[in-house]
């Protein structure tokens, strides 16, 4: 099996840079979604990738597994495995799973496990007229403790993308500003990238959500020591400078409110990160 000619993108993500090479269509496709991280000429050092090709099936490549599959599949693969290389590979940085939002009063970081309303609750506040950092992984600069722009393809399943439908209707409410990237999907999700980010800043709210059906909302202030812990489990890579990663996080917390949330209905949600946000109100459980 051998690589078909075609082309070769390069994309740089973090401080890692990327040359992949393979079928026109995969390439083209892989440029769409990786637009923002394109560079125009190859570094000296780089990953070195390639997507083959046999009758209908597509191979890809990388320095350390082989993935099959179409084009399409092999191509969201692709650019999974691409940020997860980068995000290990950058021990500079601190890394955090989760979604970051900011409006005029300050930014919020969403941190929670796969599964508990990240992204749903990331793009009801775009709704909102919140500006994005991220649904899936957060920057932090160690030094400053400013969560910065990461400008990566939102994954966005059905049921979040009738959520939203539903939200654009209310009022006071808006469409996020998303660009839909056109692809034969055959997965489960679609692929958004917002068309405007936040600009670097210390967050101004930690939130810890999950998502509950019918439950009423509830809010409760976290100790600097239990935000702390639970900041350390939502680390993307432990880098093995650590200590000074457990100390940045440690600076956070003693700087930012950090919260749990459990909540069911977005529009009482907002309302609530809203006014905390503003100091208007004192946090409270509500029933």
């Amino acid at each position: 099996m051998s690589v078909l000619a075609g082309r070769r993108e390069n994309f740089q993500i973090l401080h890692s840079s990327f040359s992949i090479e393979g079928p026109v269509e995969c390439l083209a496709l892989l440029e769409k979604l990786l637009h923002p991280f394109w560079i125009v000429s190859r570094r000296a050092e780089s990953f070195e990738v390639f997507i083959n090709r046999e009758r209908e099936t597509y191979y890809l490549q990388t320095p350390t597994l082989c993935h099959s599959g179409s084009c399409t599949e092999i191509v969201q693969f692709c650019e999974w495995w691409l940020f997860a290389e980068a995000v290990a590979a950058d021990t500079d940085g601190c890394q955090l799973h989760g979604g970051a939002v900011a409006n005029e009063h300050g930014a919020i970081l969403l941190l929670a496990p796969s599964g508990h309303g990240k992204t749903t609750l990331t793009l009801a506040l775009m709704a909102r007229g919140f500006t994005p950092f991220t649904d899936d992984i957060i920057l932090l600069d160690p030094h400053t403790l400013t969560v910065q722009p990461f400008p990566r393809c939102f994954h966005v399943d059905a049921g979040t993308t009738q959520v939203i439908q539903q939200l654009s209707f209310k009022e006071g409410y808006h469409r996020p500003s998303l660009e839909c990237l056109e692809v034969e999907n055959t997965l489960a999700e679609a692929l958004y990238r917002p068309l405007q980010w936040g600009t670097p800043q210390i967050p101004s709210l930690i939130l810890f959500p999950e998502y509950r059906p019918g439950a009423a909302l509830h809010l409760e202030r976290l100790r600097p020591a239990q935000a702390w812990m639970l900041l350390i489990n939502n680390l993307m890579v432990l880098p093995a400078n650590a200590p000074s990663r457990f100390g940045t996080l440690r600076a956070l917390v003693d700087r930012v409110q950090a919260y749990q949330m459990v909540h069911s209905d977005l529009d009482k949600t907002i309302t609530a990160l809203e006014r905390l946000l503003e100091g208007t109100s004192t946090p409270k459980e509500e029933s």
